[in-house]
Parts: C-alpha cells; structure tokens; sequence
C-alpha cells in the first residue's frame, strides 16, 4: 500500500480507528443527494455530514482496508427499511455519529467523510480522496443544484463496479468492520417503522 492511513471516530471519540491506503483513485467518491442519504442525515444530526443541497459526501474502500481500534461495542446498524437489499447504515450509538454503509457479502465499505480525520493530514478533501466521481440522485436533491445527474449514471455504474470487483478478486472483502464470514452484523440492529421513517423526509 502507498496510499496514506486515515484516521476516523465519531464525533465523541468513543468509536476510533483508521482507513488504509487512502490516495485519490484507491476508493469511490460520490456525493449522493437520493431520500435514504438525506433521511439518515437527518436522523443523526451530524452537522456537515449533508450539504445544503442535502447531498452526502461517502468515501467508498474495501471492507480491509477499515479498521475499528477503540469503541467497537458502540457501534450499531440503522436499517431505514426492512428490505434486504436496502443499505445497512453503521453508527456509532454513543454520538449517532455516522461511520459507513455497507451490504453484507459486498465488497465495499461507504465510509462517511465526515468520520475522516482528513484535517491532520493537512490535505483538503480533493486532495487526499480525490474529486468525487460524481454527484447523483439529484432529483431528491434540495433546490437546484448545479452539475448532479438525476440518477446513477451508467459510467459510474461501470467504474464502481470495477472496483467492487478488483476488490473481490484480490480478497479484500474480507474482514469486515460490520459483518462476519456469514454475512450477519456484527452489531445490533435499528430498523426503523414506517411511521419513523416518513418522519425523516424533509418538510414541505
């Protein structure tokens, strides 16, 4: 690895540990404004975690290259729904810090930015992860957000998909920071009743 280690926690210190080989090109940087990322936003109340836009900026690595050091009993997963494809969102339950999104037997961690500890490097955001791929799922964005395409663009498609499949291949995903070998969480889970989740969606 050439890529520069990373520190993470939450916004209390509680939960800590630190991301490997970060250099803009090694992981997947989106900002994704779709209703499930703005409605975890919302239910955290991590200030900066969402744009005013209510777009969230996900760092996205494999599973090893994530490492929780310190606070690992705090952590817990946020189901938005019970469908089983839908994304199991992690969070530190001392803070609600934000920590990542994952699926389980996938090969890829969704790392929240803010979790980084990116101002120690004392690179900006563009700098250490590289730009961001893309800004999408603007329609659910807030106002009128300039350069975010309405949807997941093909391209992106391709190209995080090539990714998750490198990733694979050189068995990077495994261990995971949320699941074991089966694929269960390694935390206990938050599902969210419909009644709460509705509850999540932006006034007006």
């Amino acid at each position: 690895m050439d890529g520069t280690r990373v520190s993470l926690r939450c916004r209390c210190g509680c939960v800590r540990g630190y991301v490997d080989d970060v250099k803009p090109g090694s992981g997947s940087r989106v900002v994704c404004y779709c209703d499930d990322c703005q409605a975890f936003a919302r239910w955290h109340g991590m200030p900066g975690a969402m744009n005013e836009h209510g777009g969230t900026d996900v760092y996205q690595v494999p599973p090893a290259h994530m490492h929780v050091t310190e606070g690992a009993d705090q952590i817990r997963c946020l189901r938005l729904t019970p469908r089983p494809r839908a994304l199991y969102r992690f969070y530190a339950a001392c803070c609600k810090a934000p920590l990542g999104n994952s699926l389980p037997r996938f090969p890829f961690v969704g790392i929240a930015c803010v979790a980084l500890d990116i101002e120690s490097t004392r690179r900006t955001r563009d700098e250490l992860l590289g730009r961001p791929l893309g800004h999408i799922m603007g329609k659910y964005a807030i106002g009128e957000p300039a350069h975010v395409s309405r949807i997941m663009p093909p391209s992106l498609v391709f190209t995080a998909g090539g990714k998750y499949l490198s990733w694979w291949l050189r068995g990077l995903a495994r261990p995971s920071p949320f699941f074991d070998a089966s694929g269960e969480t390694l935390c206990e889970q938050v599902v969210l009743t419909t009644e709460e989740r509705a509850a999540l969606a932006p006034a007006g």
